[in-house]
Order: C-alpha cells, then sequence, then structure tokens
C-alpha cells in the first residue's frame, strides 16, 4: 500500500510539474499529449573505404547514364535500318540478288557510320550490342549470322569476346541491365 501511495504521489508531482510548464496538452480525442526535448540520433560515420566504394558506385552510374544516352540513338538508327533491309531482302528473289544487295548497303552504312562507331569506346560499343538486342529482340549474333553468315558470326563474336563482351548475350530488362533499362525508360521513353 506504501508503494502505490508513493508511486501515486509522485506521479501527481510530476504531471502537476509537466502542466504548470505546458508540456501537456491534451488531444482532440482526450488524451494527454507530452512534448519532451528532442533526441538527436546520429549515424555512425562511414569509414574511408565506405566512402570510396559508394563514390565509385556513383562515377560508374553517372558513367553508364552517359554511354547509354551517347549509345541509344544508334541503336534505334541500327534497328531501323535492320528492318528495312530485312523487308527488302524479302522482296529478291535469287540469293545472288539477296548478297549483292547486302553488299551494296554494306558498303554505304560503312561509309556513313564507320568514323562515328570507330570513335566509341569498348563499353559503349558493349551497350550498343546489348541496346540493339533490346530493340530487335534478337541477338547481334543472329542478325550477323542472318545477314553474312554464321562463320562472320563465329568471327565477331570471337573478336567481341576479346574486347570483354558477348555477341550472344541477351538483353534482361528486369535481370542485370535494369539499370539501363530504368535509364531508357527515364530519359528517352517518358519524355
Amino acid at each position: 500500500m506504501k508503494k502505490w501511495s508513493f508511486f501515486l504521489v509522485f506521479c501527481a508531482i510530476f504531471f502537476s510539474n509537466l502542466f504548470a510548464q505546458k508540456q501537456v496538452q491534451v488531444a482532440p480525442d482526450g488524451l494527454p499529449m507530452i512534448w519532451i526535448e528532442g533526441i538527436e540520433i546520429v549515424a555512425k560515420a562511414p569509414s574511408k573505404k565506405e566512402i570510396r566504394e559508394s563514390m565509385k558506385k556513383q562515377q560508374e552510374y553517372h558513367r553508364l547514364v552517359y554511354n547509354v544516352r551517347k549509345v541509344y540513338p544508334y541503336a534505334l538508327i541500327a534497328s531501323d535500318i535492320y528492318k528495312k533491309i530485312q523487308t527488302e531482302i524479302q522482296c529478291l528473289d535469287s540469293k545472288a540478288d539477296k548478297s549483292a544487295y547486302f553488299k551494296k548497303r554494306e558498303k554505304e552504312l560503312f561509309a556513313r557510320w564507320e568514323e562515328e562507331l570507330k570513335n566509341l569506346s569498348v563499353h559503349q560499343g558493349r551497350i550498343l550490342v546489348l541496346l540493339i538486342d533490346r530493340q530487335l529482340n534478337q541477338t547481334t549474333f543472329d542478325i550477323i549470322k542472318d545477314l553474312k553468315s554464321w562463320r562472320s558470326a563465329i568471327f565477331w563474336n570471337m573478336v567481341a569476346k576479346f574486347f570483354g563482351s558477348n555477341l550472344k548475350e541477351d538483353y534482361e530488362p528486369n535481370g542485370k541491365h535494369k539499370d539501363i533499362e530504368f535509364i531508357i525508360k527515364r530519359d528517352f521513353e517518358n519524355s
């Protein structure tokens, strides 16, 4: 009994002191609200290694954004050219006519695009290969195989592998290429 009476006296003094300082207010639902001093919560400062890693990831992402913005228009142009070539080749009858037509178009395309595409970095080339797959839903390996030959496709895939790329790689918008997909949707498709 003494404990309860002591507790009640303590609570009465504490709450009367709070009401006197106007730190307790009554909410619209009738419950008391007590305002207390703010507590500052400070997170542990990141280590230098964590800061470096964070900055490195940020730089890599900004580099990816720059490269996607630079290469995406080429992927759109390449997919349009491929679709036109496919429709025009289907109109031709003989294999010799198709081969002659493709060689003519290949020379025109090299004359027009070779210098610009030579100036792309290896990383930009990898992204271009992925974006062409995204646009056509067909790997670059399959495109080369359709237009030229399987030998040529294997040769160019070996060259690409020498530079750390793979012409057979599928574009995965919800997998490992989700950052590229996000950049394209944010910068190109929502405008």
